[in-house]
């Protein structure tokens, strides 16, 4: 694991955006995003998360930080 720089993930990807998918790198909106709440969190960030791993990230880190939105329990009728 090392500590993401977004300026490298641009400079990596040749100034495009990655491409798009479950198994791709994760978008540099997700790695910014993720950036900020690790540093909430004290966490390392990966830098070699896919984009499913890093949605998932954030979704753990948006709990933890109670960032996360209250959603309504459903009740079986």
């Amino acid at each position: 694991m090392s500590v993401l720089n977004p300026n490298e993930l641009l400079a990596t990807s040749g100034g495009r955006a990655p491409a798009y998918g479950p198994h791709a790198p994760m978008t540099l909106s997700q790695a910014s995003y993720l950036m900020t709440l690790c540093e909430e969190t004290n966490e390392v960030l990966d830098d070699s998360l896919s984009q499913a791993e890093a949605a998932e990230l954030i979704h753990q880190l948006e709990l933890a930080t109670g960032r996360a939105a209250q959603l309504p329990q459903w009740r079986e009728q």
